[in-house]
């Protein structure tokens, strides 16, 4: 998901050859020329009026203690990826003992905050402070817990 700042504030950027909007569900945030449409607000912007573009990720180091199983872990942007203080890992390479069975050869776990040794938050910038980059920007912050989940949630799909 990319994601644009547009008059100090953070909105979910979608774009084609043709036009670019940014979309919120937040009518608070949806002033001066949004369109409501579908349960969202949506606005036909140029590129150049957004100070950053930049798609987000995260990733966490979490030692499940079984050999051959990796310890950094990428964690989504959905509602369900953080919720309760505790962060949704999956492990799409078999099974794991303890772990819920989402599908064939994958499983999930919550994994409580205090389990994590840090999180990454990862910001690939197609935009950074009013300049279109020549090639992306890859910028990687180590963090705490409480930050990596508090960046996560901010940056949720439904808080844009």
């Amino acid at each position: 998901m990319k994601i644009a700042k547009y008059k100090g504030m953070f909105y979910v950027y979608v774009s084609n050859k043709r036009t670019c909007n940014i979309v919120t569900t937040h009518s608070e945030k949806a002033k001066d020329g949004f369109v409501f449409e579908d349960g969202a607000y949506f606005k036909n912007i140029q590129e150049g009026d957004v100070s950053e573009i930049f798609e987000i990720r995260y990733r966490v180091k979490y030692d499940t203690g079984i050999s051959g199983v990796p310890d950094e872990w990428e964690v989504g942007n959905g509602t369900q990826d953080v919720k309760e203080e505790k962060i949704l890992i999956r492990y799409s390479n078999g099974i794991l003992p303890g772990w819920k069975t989402e599908e064939k050869n994958v499983c999930i776990k919550y994994v409580d905050k205090k389990e994590i040794e840090f999180g990454e938050i990862i910001k690939i910038y197609q935009k950074k402070n009013d300049v279109v980059l020549t090639s992306p920007e890859r910028v990687v912050e180590r963090v705490d817990p409480d930050t990596f989940i508090s960046t996560q949630l901010e940056h949720q799909r439904n808080n844009l």
